[in-house]
Protein backbone atom coordinates (compact mmCIF):
# COMPACT_ATOMS: atom_id res chain seq x y z
CA UNK A 1 0.00 0.00 0.00
CA UNK A 2 1.55 3.51 -0.73
CA UNK A 3 2.27 6.25 1.71
CA UNK A 4 -0.87 8.12 0.70
CA UNK A 5 -2.87 4.95 1.00
CA UNK A 6 -1.94 5.17 4.23
CA UNK A 7 -2.32 8.02 5.51
CA UNK A 8 -5.79 7.97 3.92
CA UNK A 9 -6.83 4.79 6.00
CA UNK A 10 -5.40 6.09 9.24
CA UNK A 11 -7.40 9.58 8.55
CA UNK A 12 -10.18 10.09 11.02
CA UNK A 13 -13.62 9.83 8.95
CA UNK A 14 -14.66 13.37 7.75
CA UNK A 15 -17.10 15.29 9.63
CA UNK A 16 -20.18 15.63 8.35
CA UNK A 17 -21.68 19.17 6.36
CA UNK A 18 -21.74 21.64 9.24
CA UNK A 19 -20.51 19.70 11.99
CA UNK A 20 -17.65 21.82 13.96
CA UNK A 21 -15.29 20.33 17.15
CA UNK A 22 -16.37 21.40 20.26
CA UNK A 23 -13.52 23.92 22.00
CA UNK A 24 -12.25 22.57 25.25
CA UNK A 25 -11.51 26.04 26.82
CA UNK A 26 -15.75 26.45 26.11
CA UNK A 27 -16.27 22.41 27.40
CA UNK A 28 -14.27 23.73 30.55
CA UNK A 29 -15.77 27.10 31.18
CA UNK A 30 -19.47 25.50 30.70
CA UNK A 31 -18.49 22.64 32.63
CA UNK A 32 -17.57 25.17 35.44
CA UNK A 33 -20.47 27.08 35.41
CA UNK A 34 -22.51 23.67 36.21
CA UNK A 35 -21.50 20.37 36.49
CA UNK A 36 -22.97 18.77 33.33
CA UNK A 37 -23.31 21.26 30.91
CA UNK A 38 -19.90 20.97 29.60
CA UNK A 39 -20.45 17.08 28.77
CA UNK A 40 -23.98 18.06 27.12
CA UNK A 41 -21.76 20.39 24.68
CA UNK A 42 -19.36 17.80 23.69
CA UNK A 43 -22.10 15.24 23.09
CA UNK A 44 -21.81 13.12 26.48
CA UNK A 45 -24.86 14.26 28.34
CA UNK A 46 -25.17 10.51 29.98
CA UNK A 47 -21.36 10.93 31.31
CA UNK A 48 -21.84 14.40 32.55
CA UNK A 49 -25.20 13.22 34.47
CA UNK A 50 -23.24 10.08 36.10
CA UNK A 51 -20.76 12.97 37.56
CA UNK A 52 -24.29 14.92 38.99
CA UNK A 53 -25.69 11.22 40.58
CA UNK A 54 -22.71 11.03 42.17
CA UNK A 55 -22.44 14.31 43.66
CA UNK A 56 -26.34 13.63 45.13
CA UNK A 57 -25.33 9.92 46.59
CA UNK A 58 -22.38 10.99 48.35
CA UNK A 59 -24.83 14.01 50.08
CA UNK A 60 -26.56 11.85 51.77
CA UNK A 61 -24.40 9.85 54.50
CA UNK A 62 -22.45 13.99 54.69
CA UNK A 63 -25.45 15.31 55.15
CA UNK A 64 -26.40 13.06 58.12
CA UNK A 65 -22.97 13.63 59.40
CA UNK A 66 -23.80 17.65 59.46
CA UNK A 67 -26.96 17.57 61.31
CA UNK A 68 -26.08 14.86 63.99
CA UNK A 69 -23.19 13.51 64.40
CA UNK A 70 -20.20 16.38 63.36
CA UNK A 71 -21.54 19.45 62.10
CA UNK A 72 -18.36 21.16 61.46
CA UNK A 73 -16.70 18.03 60.12
CA UNK A 74 -19.56 17.08 58.05
CA UNK A 75 -20.04 21.12 56.29
CA UNK A 76 -16.09 20.74 55.62
CA UNK A 77 -16.54 17.52 53.69
CA UNK A 78 -19.70 18.48 51.77
CA UNK A 79 -17.60 21.84 50.53
CA UNK A 80 -14.30 19.64 49.60
CA UNK A 81 -16.36 16.79 47.71
CA UNK A 82 -18.47 19.52 45.62
CA UNK A 83 -15.00 21.36 45.08
CA UNK A 84 -13.77 17.94 43.93
CA UNK A 85 -16.39 17.12 41.83
CA UNK A 86 -17.00 20.00 40.54
CA UNK A 87 -13.31 19.67 39.33
CA UNK A 88 -13.22 16.67 38.06
CA UNK A 89 -16.58 17.05 36.14
CA UNK A 90 -14.56 20.08 34.69
CA UNK A 91 -11.81 18.31 33.86
CA UNK A 92 -13.60 14.80 32.18
CA UNK A 93 -15.16 17.38 29.85
CA UNK A 94 -11.94 18.84 28.65
CA UNK A 95 -10.28 15.77 27.93
CA UNK A 96 -13.83 14.25 26.09
CA UNK A 97 -13.59 17.57 24.15
CA UNK A 98 -10.09 17.42 22.50
CA UNK A 99 -11.49 13.74 21.16
CA UNK A 100 -15.03 14.94 20.11
CA UNK A 101 -15.98 15.14 16.54
CA UNK A 102 -18.84 17.33 16.85
CA UNK A 103 -20.43 19.52 19.58
CA UNK A 104 -23.86 19.96 20.58
CA UNK A 105 -26.66 22.72 19.34
CA UNK A 106 -26.45 25.22 21.36
CA UNK A 107 -30.04 25.69 21.85
CA UNK A 108 -29.48 22.54 23.84
CA UNK A 109 -26.52 23.83 25.83
CA UNK A 110 -28.75 26.60 26.91
CA UNK A 111 -32.02 24.35 27.72
CA UNK A 112 -29.71 22.10 29.81
CA UNK A 113 -28.30 25.09 31.88
CA UNK A 114 -31.73 26.52 32.27
CA UNK A 115 -32.99 23.24 34.05
CA UNK A 116 -29.58 22.67 36.15
CA UNK A 117 -30.35 26.31 37.42
CA UNK A 118 -33.70 24.92 37.64
CA UNK A 119 -33.48 21.59 40.05
CA UNK A 120 -30.95 23.69 41.82
CA UNK A 121 -33.24 26.17 42.98
CA UNK A 122 -35.82 23.69 44.03
CA UNK A 123 -33.05 21.80 45.64
CA UNK A 124 -31.90 24.58 47.54
CA UNK A 125 -36.00 25.25 48.45
CA UNK A 126 -36.55 21.83 49.25
CA UNK A 127 -33.20 21.67 51.75
CA UNK A 128 -34.65 25.13 53.57
CA UNK A 129 -37.74 23.75 53.95
CA UNK A 130 -37.66 20.41 55.29
CA UNK A 131 -33.74 19.82 56.04
CA UNK A 132 -31.27 22.91 56.74
CA UNK A 133 -31.15 26.62 57.08
CA UNK A 134 -28.38 29.17 58.03
CA UNK A 135 -29.63 31.79 60.48
CA UNK A 136 -27.71 34.48 61.91
CA UNK A 137 -28.08 35.86 65.35
CA UNK A 138 -29.55 39.31 65.45
CA UNK A 139 -29.45 40.44 68.60
CA UNK A 140 -27.83 39.92 71.81
CA UNK A 141 -31.13 37.74 73.76
CA UNK A 142 -29.04 34.79 73.73
CA UNK A 143 -25.70 35.68 75.03
CA UNK A 144 -23.54 34.23 76.14
CA UNK A 145 -24.45 31.10 74.19
CA UNK A 146 -25.68 32.70 70.18
CA UNK A 147 -23.62 36.45 70.26
CA UNK A 148 -24.53 38.85 67.75
CA UNK A 149 -23.48 38.18 64.26
CA UNK A 150 -23.52 34.26 64.71
CA UNK A 151 -24.33 32.37 61.82
CA UNK A 152 -25.43 29.00 62.82
CA UNK A 153 -27.82 26.17 61.27
CA UNK A 154 -30.96 24.82 61.95
CA UNK A 155 -31.65 21.49 61.94
CA UNK A 156 -35.33 21.04 60.08
CA UNK A 157 -35.78 17.31 59.36
CA UNK A 158 -37.48 16.51 63.04
CA UNK A 159 -40.61 18.95 62.06
CA UNK A 160 -43.59 18.45 64.48
CA UNK A 161 -42.94 14.73 64.89
CA UNK A 162 -40.85 15.38 67.42
CA UNK A 163 -41.13 18.91 69.35
CA UNK A 164 -38.40 20.61 71.20
CA UNK A 165 -36.86 19.80 74.53
CA UNK A 166 -36.58 21.20 77.10
CA UNK A 167 -33.02 23.18 76.91
CA UNK A 168 -33.03 23.19 73.22
CA UNK A 169 -33.08 25.84 71.32
CA UNK A 170 -35.20 27.05 68.74
CA UNK A 171 -35.88 29.30 65.55
CA UNK A 172 -39.60 29.81 65.11
CA UNK A 173 -41.63 32.54 63.31
CA UNK A 174 -43.09 35.26 66.49
CA UNK A 175 -46.83 34.50 67.21
CA UNK A 176 -47.35 37.91 67.41
CA UNK A 177 -45.39 38.96 64.14
CA UNK A 178 -45.16 35.99 61.96
CA UNK A 179 -43.29 37.88 59.38
CA UNK A 180 -40.05 38.22 62.15
CA UNK A 181 -37.99 34.76 63.03
CA UNK A 182 -36.17 34.61 66.18
CA UNK A 183 -34.30 32.18 68.37
CA UNK A 184 -34.74 31.05 72.45
CA UNK A 185 -34.21 28.46 74.32
CA UNK A 186 -37.09 26.24 75.39
CA UNK A 187 -37.66 26.16 79.39
CA UNK A 188 -41.17 24.66 79.63
CA UNK A 189 -43.37 22.28 77.63
CA UNK A 190 -47.36 21.66 77.62
CA UNK A 191 -48.80 21.39 80.88
CA UNK A 192 -45.75 22.88 82.95
CA UNK A 193 -46.72 25.74 85.03
CA UNK A 194 -43.90 28.79 84.72
CA UNK A 195 -43.44 31.46 87.25
CA UNK A 196 -40.87 34.22 87.81
CA UNK A 197 -39.84 34.91 91.39
CA UNK A 198 -37.20 37.04 92.37
CA UNK A 199 -35.60 37.58 89.29
CA UNK A 200 -35.45 33.49 88.64
CA UNK A 201 -37.62 31.20 86.42
CA UNK A 202 -39.28 28.82 88.62
CA UNK A 203 -40.98 25.43 86.60
CA UNK A 204 -43.86 23.93 87.84
CA UNK A 205 -43.14 24.68 91.60
CA UNK A 206 -39.06 25.20 91.71
CA UNK A 207 -36.39 27.06 90.60
CA UNK A 208 -34.18 26.23 87.57
CA UNK A 209 -31.49 24.77 88.93
CA UNK A 210 -28.24 26.42 88.35
CA UNK A 211 -24.84 27.15 89.37
CA UNK A 212 -22.60 30.07 89.16
CA UNK A 213 -19.61 30.35 86.86
CA UNK A 214 -18.51 33.97 87.51
CA UNK A 215 -18.70 37.73 86.52
CA UNK A 216 -18.38 38.48 82.85
CA UNK A 217 -17.96 41.47 80.49
CA UNK A 218 -19.12 40.62 77.33
CA UNK A 219 -18.26 42.71 73.77
CA UNK A 220 -20.21 43.25 70.59
CA UNK A 221 -17.21 42.06 67.88
CA UNK A 222 -19.29 43.73 65.08
CA UNK A 223 -19.34 47.14 65.89
CA UNK A 224 -16.80 49.77 66.95
CA UNK A 225 -16.16 52.95 68.58
CA UNK A 226 -18.47 54.46 71.10
CA UNK A 227 -21.62 51.83 70.23
CA UNK A 228 -19.33 49.19 70.81
CA UNK A 229 -18.44 50.61 74.41
CA UNK A 230 -22.21 51.55 74.83
CA UNK A 231 -23.20 47.53 73.29
CA UNK A 232 -21.04 45.65 76.18
CA UNK A 233 -22.59 43.63 77.95
CA UNK A 234 -21.87 43.22 81.97
CA UNK A 235 -23.58 40.58 84.66
CA UNK A 236 -23.06 37.53 85.95
CA UNK A 237 -22.66 33.78 84.21
CA UNK A 238 -24.88 31.10 85.04
CA UNK A 239 -24.93 27.81 84.00
CA UNK A 240 -28.69 26.39 83.89
CA UNK A 241 -29.91 22.86 84.08
CA UNK A 242 -33.02 20.78 83.47
CA UNK A 243 -32.62 17.51 82.90
CA UNK A 244 -29.86 16.10 79.99
CA UNK A 245 -29.41 19.55 78.97
CA UNK A 246 -27.46 22.38 80.38
CA UNK A 247 -26.67 25.97 79.22
CA UNK A 248 -25.79 29.32 80.07
CA UNK A 249 -27.39 32.50 80.99
CA UNK A 250 -26.14 35.85 81.35
CA UNK A 251 -28.19 38.08 84.32
CA UNK A 252 -27.18 41.29 82.54
CA UNK A 253 -26.73 44.74 84.44
CA UNK A 254 -27.55 46.69 81.08
CA UNK A 255 -29.50 45.82 78.81
CA UNK A 256 -27.06 46.06 74.56
CA UNK A 257 -27.35 49.42 73.69
CA UNK A 258 -28.85 50.83 70.60
CA UNK A 259 -26.94 51.45 67.38
CA UNK A 260 -27.01 55.21 68.59
CA UNK A 261 -24.05 54.51 71.15
CA UNK A 262 -26.66 55.78 73.95
CA UNK A 263 -26.47 52.90 76.77
CA UNK A 264 -29.92 51.81 77.53
CA UNK A 265 -31.77 50.91 80.48
CA UNK A 266 -33.06 47.51 80.81
CA UNK A 267 -36.71 47.35 79.56
CA UNK A 268 -38.08 43.49 79.78
CA UNK A 269 -36.72 43.43 83.30
CA UNK A 270 -39.36 42.00 85.67
CA UNK A 271 -38.59 39.99 88.91
CA UNK A 272 -41.98 38.43 89.03
CA UNK A 273 -44.65 37.33 87.04
CA UNK A 274 -46.94 34.61 86.21
CA UNK A 275 -47.65 31.65 86.83
CA UNK A 276 -48.09 30.88 83.07
CA UNK A 277 -49.56 27.38 82.05
CA UNK A 278 -47.89 25.59 78.96
CA UNK A 279 -51.23 25.13 76.57
CA UNK A 280 -51.13 21.96 74.54
CA UNK A 281 -49.06 22.15 71.18
CA UNK A 282 -47.19 25.25 72.52
CA UNK A 283 -43.92 25.40 74.75
CA UNK A 284 -42.36 28.40 76.61
CA UNK A 285 -39.11 29.83 75.74
CA UNK A 286 -36.51 32.04 77.11
CA UNK A 287 -33.65 34.27 76.13
CA UNK A 288 -30.30 33.35 77.50
CA UNK A 289 -29.94 36.89 78.25
CA UNK A 290 -32.27 36.89 81.05
CA UNK A 291 -32.52 41.02 81.21
CA UNK A 292 -32.27 41.78 77.58
CA UNK A 293 -34.68 39.45 75.66
CA UNK A 294 -38.51 39.92 74.69
CA UNK A 295 -39.73 36.24 75.33
CA UNK A 296 -42.67 33.99 76.75
CA UNK A 297 -42.97 36.77 79.74
CA UNK A 298 -43.69 39.49 77.12
CA UNK A 299 -45.59 38.40 74.46
CA UNK A 300 -49.18 39.43 74.14
CA UNK A 301 -48.84 43.01 75.14
CA UNK A 302 -47.10 41.91 78.68
CA UNK A 303 -49.42 38.99 79.15
CA UNK A 304 -46.80 36.58 78.36
CA UNK A 305 -47.57 33.39 76.72
CA UNK A 306 -46.16 30.24 74.85
CA UNK A 307 -45.16 29.47 71.48
CA UNK A 308 -47.68 27.30 69.04
CA UNK A 309 -45.48 24.63 68.14
CA UNK A 310 -46.97 25.36 64.27
CA UNK A 311 -44.19 28.39 64.51
CA UNK A 312 -41.38 26.24 65.23
CA UNK A 313 -39.15 25.90 62.20
CA UNK A 314 -36.41 23.95 63.69
CA UNK A 315 -33.52 23.42 66.32
CA UNK A 316 -30.33 25.76 66.35
CA UNK A 317 -27.39 23.72 66.89
CA UNK A 318 -24.18 24.49 64.96
CA UNK A 319 -22.44 28.18 64.62
CA UNK A 320 -20.59 28.24 61.21
CA UNK A 321 -18.31 31.75 61.68
CA UNK A 322 -18.85 35.02 63.16
CA UNK A 323 -19.41 38.05 61.54
CA UNK A 324 -17.19 40.92 62.94
CA UNK A 325 -16.38 44.64 61.87
CA UNK A 326 -13.24 43.19 60.33
CA UNK A 327 -14.79 40.45 58.56
CA UNK A 328 -15.64 36.90 59.44
CA UNK A 329 -14.27 34.87 62.17
CA UNK A 330 -14.11 31.22 63.43
CA UNK A 331 -12.91 31.26 67.20
CA UNK A 332 -17.27 30.38 67.62
CA UNK A 333 -16.91 27.54 65.03
CA UNK A 334 -18.26 24.48 66.22
CA UNK A 335 -20.25 26.03 69.07
CA UNK A 336 -23.54 24.16 69.67
CA UNK A 337 -26.16 26.73 71.45
CA UNK A 338 -28.65 23.45 71.79
CA UNK A 339 -25.54 21.13 73.15
CA UNK A 340 -22.80 21.15 75.66
CA UNK A 341 -22.38 24.70 76.66
CA UNK A 342 -19.26 27.02 75.58
CA UNK A 343 -18.18 30.08 76.64
CA UNK A 344 -17.13 32.64 73.98
CA UNK A 345 -13.74 33.85 73.79
CA UNK A 346 -14.07 36.82 76.12
CA UNK A 347 -14.89 34.51 78.62
CA UNK A 348 -12.61 32.18 78.55
CA UNK A 349 -11.19 32.91 81.94
CA UNK A 350 -14.24 31.58 83.49
CA UNK A 351 -13.36 28.30 81.84
CA UNK A 352 -12.18 26.40 85.42
CA UNK A 353 -15.54 27.35 86.59
CA UNK A 354 -17.48 26.04 83.61
CA UNK A 355 -15.72 22.82 84.42
CA UNK A 356 -16.67 22.56 87.72
CA UNK A 357 -20.68 23.51 87.24
CA UNK A 358 -20.52 20.90 84.40
CA UNK A 359 -18.88 17.95 86.77
CA UNK A 360 -20.82 15.62 88.57
CA UNK A 361 -22.41 17.06 91.97
CA UNK A 362 -21.57 20.75 91.17
CA UNK A 363 -22.72 23.56 93.51
CA UNK A 364 -26.24 24.15 91.78
CA UNK A 365 -28.37 26.27 93.62
CA UNK A 366 -32.48 25.46 93.98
Amino acid sequence: MSRAARAFASAPPPRGAGARAPSPSVALLLSLLSPCLGHVYVGRARRGAAWIGAWLLLQVPLAWLLVRAAPVAGLVALVVLGLVIWLGAALDALVLARRATSQAPWRLVAATLMALLAFERLGTLLCKRWVLEAFVAPSASMAPSLLVGDHFLIDKTRGARQPPAPGEVVVFRSPERPQDRYAFRVVATAGQRVELKDGRIWIDGAPIPRCDVGPATLGDATVTGEVAAASTLVGEVYVERLGAHAWLTLVSAAASASRDGQKQVPIYVRTNGGPWTVKAGEVFVLGDDRNDARDSREWFDGAGGGLPLANVEGRAFAVLYSDSATGPRFDRSGADPSGRPRLPKDLTALQPKLERCLADGAPFER
